[in-house]
């Protein structure tokens, strides 16, 4: 894993210009890769690649990048691993004689660009990457991203120049950039607790999408590139439910012990040290004892914990990492630890980020750093197993029935049809009463999108006062078709997953040059799983029923029966507690007043409801929280 960099120019800079803003640009990545920087450049032709390495396959320096294929026609700047490098080098060989000059995937994956082309090379690699391509004689720059969006990529253009880069803080190094904020991001932001593809914080900075390529000509003229999809999850789901589950539960269930197995294995490759993060939720409990089982030896584990008995899970891994055999090391967050992280947040995730478990996950990377360059992690599995409690019961889908019949109800009219005069009621009941005016809404009503942004709102009424505009359109498949869970877990796939799960792992981890690899991202599995009949994945009040009865058939039954807890954080303590005059500072009315357009009497106002214990709104104000924080660096 690495970090990657490039400009493409229209000939309004100078060749020594160019490269001194491109070698601040990688010096702002070198966490990312801490092994080794490289440049390459045409002058002629106005482009020019960066590149800083975390040497995980071939150590030596036949990994060395940007890397220049056999034949000269194509530069490769890469991030990631492509795991069946293997299977992908004996299928070049097998067309013709290769030379190889080391083991790397990145050599593979520029062979395989070289004899197939980009796209071919994409759909027949498993893997994570953000890929830079330079096509010397097209002249041409392809950008392009895995199929689930593990590891990032952002582009702009900034005065004549085509940018792009790991992370934003790799761009802002460009003399033409300016921190704009797009007030059209904030609005999801404080919706959602993140940003999601293609939108950045900033005006004019764009996020390569999960599975897309973008073409750039050396002619820049506009941004808007050439645009490919080589993967997305419609195109999978088709094929999956076209596709005949044959054998039974139980055959399901050894066929998913068989794809991880095979998925585990690949992962587990690597020439430096690997382990496993292990939360004691069944994911990772199942990637750790598979991976146990397939390695020679102990596998090392690795879980974070906390003081709150409410929130944390290390007994319980402590207990299988015990029963598995592994080196087990655990950590357990306590104020004074939460004191010195919370502000490095901003730093760290390089734009707005409010998912509040992005303080564990900083620190439990520090800690796996110290052990091994590589952990496996069980990301991924609640939006293919059907695994988060929004997907079950009846309660959720009622509601979804509720608002198509009663979409023609005029909200606005619901406080005066109940005889309820709003300014009479608590904060709490009036917030009820507000997210079940907005249920009723027509454009709600009519439209799966609005109903899933409004089930999952941290702020149903945005702090933004005005400019924000019309909220615009991001990522999500198409919904038709499918029934209620299967909707909602693929909205959570194309959006949720890439541009807040992941994105806190990989910011996390690459702050500190750690790899994390998810097994139950590999597409292979993914699209087997989608294939599956709904109820074998949950019953009314449990999901990932057949991941827990593989989890049982590995370890005995008691993990598998453990309610899930998920991977948070005890924000709402920790505010009125050890984080209280850290939050104080950055919610006092001049800062919030410092934008222009944040309605600071509602911020307020929330602040000292929650001190007083009367609402619970932490999670509405760590979005306010993490904004100040990141507007202050």
């Amino acid at each position: 894993m690495c970090g990657i960099a490039g400009i493409l120019t229209s000939g309004g800079s100078s060749r020594c210009q160019t490269r001194d803003v491109l070698l601040q640009m990688r010096a702002a990545l070198n966490h990312r890769g801490p092994d080794g920087q490289g440049f390459w450049d045409d002058g002629e032709v106005g482009i020019a690649l960066a590149h800083t390495r975390l040497a995980i396959l071939d150590l030596s320096a036949a990994g060395h990048q940007p890397m220049v294929s056999p034949n000269g026609r194509y530069v490769l700047s890469f991030n990631g691993e492509i795991y069946n490098s293997v299977e992908v080098r004996l299928a070049l060989e097998r067309e013709r004689r290769v030379d190889w000059r080391g083991h790397s995937d990145t050599e593979v994956l520029l062979r395989a660009i070289q004899e197939w082309g980009l796209e071919r090379a994409l759909k027949k690699s498993v893997g994570m990457f953000a890929v830079a391509v330079w096509d010397q004689e097209g002249r041409q720059l392809s950008l392009a991203r895995d199929r689930f969006g593990e590891k990032p990529l952002l582009y702009g253009r900034l005065g004549g120049d085509i940018v792009f880069a790991s992370e934003l803080r790799a761009i802002e190094q460009h003399p033409a950039y300016e921190r704009k904020i797009d007030l059209q991001a904030m609005e999801l932001f404080f919706r959602r607790g993140y940003i999601p593809a293609p939108l950045s914080a900033v005006e004019g900075i764009r996020k390569v999408l999960p599975g897309q390529i973008l073409r750039f000509s050396s002619e820049v003229g506009e941004l808007d590139p050439a645009r490919t999809i080589y993967w997305n999850l419609d195109h999978a789901v088709g094929r999956a439910r076209s596709t005949d589950v044959r054998g039974g539960f139980i055959e399901s269930r050894n066929q998913i012990r068989r794809l991880l197995e095979r998925a585990i294995r690949g992962q587990l490759h690597a020439d430096v040290p690997v382990g496993v993060l292990l939360s004691g939720g069944i994911d990772s409990s199942l990637v750790a004892a598979i991976a146990q089982g397939v390695s020679l030896s102990s596998v090392r584990t690795f879980t974070i914990g906390f003081d709150e008995a409410g929130f944390d899970e290390g007994h319980q891994a402590r207990a299988l990492a015990k029963q598995l055999g592994t080196e087990h090391q655990d950590l357990y967050l306590d104020a004074t630890s939460v004191r010195d992280l919370v502000p490095e947040l901003a730093a760290t995730y390089d734009e707005p980020f409010a998912d509040p478990s992005a303080l564990p996950t900083l620190l439990l990377s520090r800690l796996v750093r110290g052990y091994v360059t590589v952990a496996l992690s069980g990301d991924g599995g609640d939006e293919s197993f059907c695994g988060y409690q929004r997907y079950l019961g009846s309660r959720v889908r009622q509601m979804w029935v509720m608002n198509r019949a009663l979409g023609g109800f005029p909200s606005r009219s619901l406080f005066r049809s109940m005889g309820i005069a709003e300014s009479v009621l608590s904060s709490a009941r009036r917030e009820k009463l507000r997210r079940l005016s907005a249920l009723l809404d027509a454009e709600v009503s009519n439209n799966f999108e609005s109903f899933y942004t409004w089930y999952t709102a941290k702020w149903l009424r945005s702090p933004i006062q005005s400019g924000g505009g019309p909220l615009p359109a991001t990522a999500g498949p198409p919904l038709a078709g499918i029934d209620f869970e299967r909707r909602m877990m693929a909205l959570d796939t194309a959006s949720y997953l890439p541009d807040d799960i992941l994105v806190k792992v990989d910011r996390a981890a690459m702050s500190v040059g750690l790899e994390t690899r998810a097994p139950f991202l590999d597409h292979r599995l993914v699209e087997f799983a989608w294939g599956l009949p709904l109820h074998y994945l949950r019953t009314a009040d449990k999901g990932k029923l057949i991941l827990r009865d593989l989890l049982d058939e590995l370890v005995g039954g008691r993990l598998s029966r453990l309610p899930k807890k998920g991977f948070s954080a005890p924000i709402a303590t920790w505010l009125r507690g050890p984080l209280r005059d850290w939050a104080e500072d950055l919610l006092a009315v001049g800062r919030l007043d410092d934008h222009g357009w944040l309605d600071s009497a509602e911020v307020r106002r929330r602040w000292q409801e929650h001190l007083s214990g009367t609402v619970d709104w932490s999670e509405s104000l760590w979005g306010v929280l993490m904004l100040n924080s990141w507007a202050s660096k």
